[in-house]
């Protein structure tokens, strides 16, 4: 009987959180990172095949290597299309998945049902997760979730059984979740955490045997070697990106200065979940020193009273160690964005948090059958809370809008916010609201590429070329690669009268551009204003190499045709 409640309530458990996860088939794709990754990726389109899985393992676009992601994301599209709900129920069915085995690997490691599934259904049901399960960009999360439930699972039976096979699956389950994300290259610690407790594998009484030590860091070495191989390969893919930001554009102190003060945030949006954004601005040099101070005395204090009770509460240091230790790839010491701290890092460290409070509470509780009572009533309570606050959270992410609206309510200078919502409302034709938000952007922060790039469109469509050029010409210089600003750039320049600039504008794109469809039929434009026939013609044979057959071109040929005959420019 106890051996079937131990496997029905995980399942139970998975069973609840797709029932509260069910509201996101109503949301759509968000303009942030859906269209990079998804809406707009050719191979998403094409389906399986030769180059769409080359694509899947190789890619470095966005910044980042996840080959399985996107693995997961080209089986969704060849099978269902860019359907968001396919998309979205795909990530809700892989949490509900992870859900039920994180609470079946914790009840088999710790021989706690109660406390393990309380655990679980924080990792399943708390606020903080919304993002990466509503958000499909973020699918990487919740795979990376649901290959670390597999390997505790693993490892339970591999660090009390033994065996080289048992202990191969652990390194494939780390591998493929590493493969999913890189956020699980202190995975290893993590699992040595659990050879103190519950698994008591590294000494008796809370004493740290050196021979036990050595040993279970041992045959973690090929865990360890996956964490640095793929370490190297997400360094490789955020520098190509050009994602990771220098110590001369954010010093070391400004990075552990934030760090401390968004741990803070982190800790008390735990207990507390309100003013949840998707994205968090970071204060840079103007990082709160007194959160920054609050946040070390807390990491000193929280430590220091673990270590004491290491020998009758040794759950406490587990959890809280665990919690840094997989914090720490994504709490920016090693900045990469502009975001200060982000609610899917929560994901695996929220595991150690969510130990320490429960396995107390279980401590307390005793054998005292009314303390027990009220410590389940306590975690049900909190787990519903926690299920109705979900569901408030879910309708955020609906659409690219209320995702944006929402940010600016609970962070209102956040420049990042307000240049979406002027992407928005420019592709849906509302001039006048994308114009405010990405004034509103460029006050925040003077200069943005993104923000002049965009403001610049806005002034283009409103047939303001002149304004639009200076502001256009900030987004190349800032962001020499992005195709879009220099199309548009280019647009403004022909349109008062300086094609010779605007071809020159284009030939002088990186490298990787100067041979895309798009980029060489403006080329051929510009040329033709400019009188360049010849060079007209060679930039459209490149256009007609990259995409035969678009009618773009032969009408571009025969506005060729019309100049070389009669020696003026066609009207078009």
């Amino acid at each position: 009987m106890r051996r079937g409640l131990r496997l029905l309530a995980p399942a139970l458990l998975a069973l609840a959180t797709a029932v509260v996860y069910l509201p996101v088939l109503q949301n759509g794709f968000v303009a942030y990172d859906d269209d990079l990754y998804i809406t707009q990726e050719p191979a998403l389109r094409a389906g399986i095949g030769a180059e769409s899985l080359r694509w899947a393992v190789t890619s470095y676009s966005g910044g980042n290597w996840f080959p399985l992601t996107r693995l997961s994301w080209l089986l969704d599209a060849s099978l269902f299309g860019l359907d968001p709900r396919a998309f979205h129920a795909t990530s809700a069915a892989l949490h509900a998945l992870a859900s039920g085995l994180l609470a079946l690997a914790l009840t088999r490691l710790t021989g706690a049902l109660g406390p393990s599934l309380f655990v679980a259904g924080v990792y399943a049901l708390h606020p903080l997760r919304v993002e990466s399960v509503a958000w499909a960009a973020s699918r990487k999360d919740v795979l990376a979730g649901l290959f670390a439930a597999l390997s505790l699972l693993a490892y339970e039976r591999a660090a009390r059984r033994g065996g080289a096979v048992r202990h191969a699956c652990v390194a494939l389950w780390t591998a493929l979740g590493l493969l999913a994300k890189p956020v699980l290259v202190t995975w290893p610690f993590a699992l040595l955490l659990l050879d103190a407790w519950p698994l008591g594998r590294l000494g008796r009484d809370g004493r740290l045997e050196p021979a036990r030590l050595r040993a279970a860091l041992w045959e973690k070495w090929p865990l360890f070697a996956l964490a640095a191989a793929v370490g190297v390969a997400t360094v490789a893919a955020q520098r190509a990106g050009g994602a990771v930001r220098s110590l001369a554009e954010m010093p070391l102190w400004v990075r552990i200065a934030n760090a401390l003060a968004s741990g803070v945030d982190t800790l008390a949006q735990t207990f507390w979940p309100a003013g949840l954004a998707v994205f968090y601005p970071h204060p840079g040099q103007e990082v709160s020193q007194a959160a920054a101070a609050l946040g070390l005395v807390l990491v000193v204090a929280v430590t220091l009273l673990a270590f004491a009770w290491r020998r009758t509460q040794p759950w406490i240091g587990v959890g809280w160690l665990w919690f840094l230790v997989l914090w720490l790839p994504t709490c920016g010491i090693v900045q990469v964005g502009q975001a200060a701290r982000a609610d899917r890092y929560t994901l695996l460290p929220h595991i150690g948090l969510a130990l320490a409070v429960a396995f107390t509470a279980w401590s307390w509780a005793g054998a005292r059958r009314p303390r027990r009572l009220a410590a389940l009533a306590a975690g049900a309570a909190a787990l519903a809370a926690c299920a109705g606050l979900t569901q408030v959270q879910l309708r955020v992410w609906r659409s690219s809008e209320t995702l944006f609206l929402h940010a600016l309510r609970v962070t209102p200078d956040n420049h990042v916010a307000h240049i979406n919502l002027g992407m928005v409302y420019l592709r849906e034709g509302r001039i006048d609201d994308a114009s405010a938000h990405l004034a509103a952007a460029l006050r925040l922060v003077p200069r943005s590429p993104a923000a002049s790039g965009w403001l610049g469109q806005v002034r283009l469509a409103q047939g303001r070329e002149a304004e639009a050029i200076p502001l256009l010409g900030v987004a190349v210089r800032g962001d020499p690669a992005r195709d879009d600003f220099r199309l548009a750039l280019s647009a403004a320049l022909r349109a008062r009268g300086r094609p010779a600039d605007a071809a020159a504008l284009l030939r002088a794109a990186p490298a990787p551009s100067q041979g895309r469809f798009e980029l060489q039929v403006e080329l051929a434009s510009a040329l033709v204003d400019a009188g360049d026939l010849d060079g007209a013609r060679a930039a459209l044979d490149a256009a007609a190499a990259a995409a035969p057959g678009d009618a773009r071109i032969e009408a571009l040929r025969e506005a060729l045709d019309e100049r070389a005959t009669t020696g003026s420019v066609p009207r078009r």
